[in-house]
């Protein structure tokens, strides 16, 4: 599978069926080398395309 078909996935916990949200709002840790997928981050305080705060 493509991560391009990933990205509208759903992330759901095996255990206790916690729903963190779809892919597409993860950073995706990968080996550059390998191109392996080992895993996917959870960034809560930064959405992709999230509108940036004025700087008053």
């Amino acid at each position: 599978m493509l991560l391009s078909e990933m990205v509208d996935k759903e992330l759901i916990q095996i255990e206790g069926g916690v729903h963190f949200g779809i892919l597409a709002h993860t950073e995706c840790l990968l080996d550059v080398q390998t191109g392996k997928i080992h895993g996917f981050e959870i960034v809560k305080d930064k959405l992709p395309f999230q509108k940036k705060e004025n700087e008053s």
